[in-house]
C-alpha cells in the first residue's frame, strides 16, 4: 500500500468517525472538506501514531473554533484536552493559531513555544480559502489559491504544559501575534520611510565625505530590494541636550511604550561618543528580543560587493 493510499484510508476512517458525531448535513459537508485538507498535509509517519477517535474530536473542535472566528481576527487556543470534558484527549498540550495568512507566523509561533524548552511533537499548518457569511462564520473552505480570502490554521502539539501555565503560554503567543500583525501592517510604510530618507540624502546630503554618502546609499538601496526584513521604525530628535521621540512609530515599535526623554550630557561617555560620531549610518543591537522571527541560516556566511560604474565601494556581510 502506497503512502498516498494509506493517507486516503486514514481520511476515510476519520470521515466515518466524524459522521457518527454530527447530524447536521450542511455543517458535516463543510467539516469533511476542512478535515480532508487539514489532514492531507500530515505525513504518513505522523498519522501512524495517532488515534482516529481523538483526531475526530480534535477536528470537530478545530472546525468549530475556525468557523466561528471573525474574518481578520486572530485566535490563539492552548489547551490540555481530556476525554471526560472535551470528548477527545491528547498526551500533549494542543496549540492552535487561526488568522489571516501572514508571513513568519509559523516560525514565530515555534520559537515563542520553544522559549521555555518545549519540544514540538507535531506541526500541521494549512492555508485555506474561506468564504464567510454575513455573521462572519465560515460556510465554505477550499484549498488555497491566489484568492484574497486566504486564512491560516496552525496546529501544534508540544510537551504537556501544566494547566496553571496554559494562560502564560497563550499570552506569549498573543503578544507574538500582535507584533507580527504590526510588522505586516506597517511593512510598506517602513519601506516608504526608507525611500524618503534615501531621497533626502540624494537631494540634501549632509556635510560628509561624498564617498561615505555614496556607499550608504548603495547599502540602503540593497536593504530595500528585499534583502532585509523591516520590523520597526522610530524617529528621535535632539534639541538643547534632550533626546526625545517624535513622529509616528511603525511596526513592533508602535506596540512599545513611548521612549522616555533623556539628556545626552547625562549619558555614559560611550553612549555620547556613539551618538555624536559624525557618521551617516550607525549600527547597534537592541536589548529587547524580537518576537517576530525569520528563517535564519547560521552556518552560512557571505559577502555582498557593491559597485557603481564597475568600482567596488564596499563589502557587507549578510
Amino acid at each position: 500500500m502506497t503512502a498516498e493510499t494509506q493517507t486516503g484510508s486514514y481520511l476515510e476512517r476519520l470521515r466515518g468517525r466524524i459522521e457518527l458525531r454530527l447530524a447536521d448535513a450542511q455543517t458535516l459537508q463543510a467539516l469533511k472538506t476542512f478535515s480532508e485538507i487539514l489532514w492531507s498535509h500530515a505525513s504518513q509517519g505522523d498519522l501512524d501514531t495517532r488515534s482516529i477517535e481523538d483526531d475526530a474530536g480534535l477536528t470537530i473542535d478545530s472546525w468549530k473554533k475556525f468557523a466561528a472566528k471573525q474574518y481578520g481576527a486572530v485566535t490563539v487556543s492552548v489547551a490540555n484536552p481530556v476525554h471526560a470534558r472535551d470528548g477527545w484527549q491528547s498526551t500533549h498540550t494542543v496549540v492552535r493559531v487561526m488568522g489571516p495568512d501572514m508571513p513568519f507566523m509559523v516560525d514565530s509561533a515555534l520559537i515563542a513555544l520553544a522559549q521555555d524548552g518545549n519540544i514540538t511533537h507535531h506541526l500541521n499548518n494549512v492555508i485555506f480559502n474561506v468564504e464567510r457569511g454575513a455573521d462572519g462564520s465560515a460556510v465554505l473552505v477550499e484549498e488555497a489559491t491566489a484568492s484574497s480570502s486566504k486564512e491560516l490554521f496552525v496546529h501544534l502539539e508540544i510537551d504537556r504544559v501544566a494547566d496553571a501555565e496554559l494562560e502564560e503560554v497563550s499570552a506569549r503567543l498573543r503578544k507574538t501575534v500582535t507584533d507580527l500583525r504590526a510588522v505586516v501592517r506597517d511593512y510598506g510604510a517602513m519601506k516608504d520611510q526608507l525611500a524618503k530618507i534615501v531621497e533626502q540624502l540624494k537631494t540634501d546630503p549632509p556635510a560628509l565625505a561624498e564617498e561615505e554618502i555614496r556607499e550608504a546609499l548603495v547599502f540602503l538601496d540593497w536593504l530595500a530590494t528585499n534583502n532585509f526584513t523591516f520590523l520597526g521604525y522610530r524617529e528621535f530628535e535632539y534639541v538643547d541636550d534632550v533626546i526625545r521621540q517624535c513622529g509616528t512609530p511603525l511596526g513592533i515599535l508602535s506596540e512599545r511604550s513611548h521612549a522616555s526623554e533623556r539628556e545626552l550630557s547625562a549619558q555614559p561617555d560611550s553612549t555620547r561618543q556613539f551618538l555624536l560620531q559624525p557618521t551617516l549610518l550607525s549600527f547597534s543591537k537592541s536589548g529587547t528580543k524580537s518576537r517576530v522571527h525569520r528563517p535564519a541560516y547560521p552556518d552560512y556566511v557571505g559577502v555582498k560587493k557593491f559597485s557603481t560604474d564597475g568600482q567596488v565601494i564596499g563589502e557587507w556581510g549578510f
